[in-house]
């Protein structure tokens, strides 16, 4: 989508989200929104939370400040790329909800639907994250496609969880597979994202095979 600042596209909005949950929540404040977090507007992210307007502002092209658009915007942006907000205020916690299925949304509106819950935030494990980055060795666990070299000289990929965390599911190196970018985003939007599940299901439980094997013999 076009805003007044440049272009704004849902993966980008997920490569941030990615680069996020890489450097951390302090390096990319600081780089991207001054040092300062959201306190109120959230965007939600596989049960996760991220500083919406740093997250938006991060993925203009080219990247603007957060101060430069307001927090009504992020609801339009979140909207329009559907994605979901989480707004707290004074404790109560309000879900503005992506259009997706909606077919209200058809009929236009400038004010985003909203959903009261009571909700939790999921906190990833690093340890399981570099654990699952370390078994990949630099390739998509899917497609066996290297991940691109990062200025550190290391190589990118991302970490997914077969079983969301807001599904229940566990966070631990038996659900959580590393891939490319596209195929990431292939897994939360493509039309064959049920089928990738599957596929990743059984690439998984090929690996940890092949890791109590090697436990076995090193044993004997």
């Amino acid at each position: 989508m076009k805003t007044a600042f440049g272009k704004l596209t849902g993966s980008a909005v997920m490569d941030k989200v990615a680069e996020y949950r890489e450097v951390g929540r302090d390096a990319f404040l600081a780089q991207y929104a001054g040092g300062v977090t959201s306190r109120t507007t959230w965007l939600s992210v596989e049960g996760e939370l991220f500083p919406a307007k740093a997250i938006f502002a991060a993925a203009h092209v080219p990247s603007v400040a957060p101060k430069s658009f307001n927090t009504s915007d992020t609801y339009r942006y979140s909207r329009e790329l559907n994605f979901e907000l989480v707004v707290i205020e004074k404790g109560r916690v309000k879900s503005t909800r992506s259009a997706i299925d909606d077919l209200d949304e058809l009929s236009g509106s400038d004010v985003p639907t909203k959903q009261l819950y009571f909700g939790e935030r999921f906190i990833r494990d690093a340890k399981v994250r570099a654990k699952v980055i370390e078994r990949a060795n630099g390739k998509c666990e899917h497609c066996g496609g290297e991940g691109f070299k990062k200025p550190d000289g290391g190589i990118y990929l991302e970490t997914h969880h077969i079983i969301s965390l807001a599904k229940q599911g566990p966070d631990s190196e038996k659900n959580v597979i590393a891939l490319c970018a596209n195929d990431h985003r292939e897994a939360h939007f493509g039309a064959d994202a049920e089928h990738l599940e599957v596929q990743f299901k059984s690439k998984l439980a090929e690996l940890n095979s092949a890791k109590k094997r090697r436990i076995t013999r090193s044993a004997d």
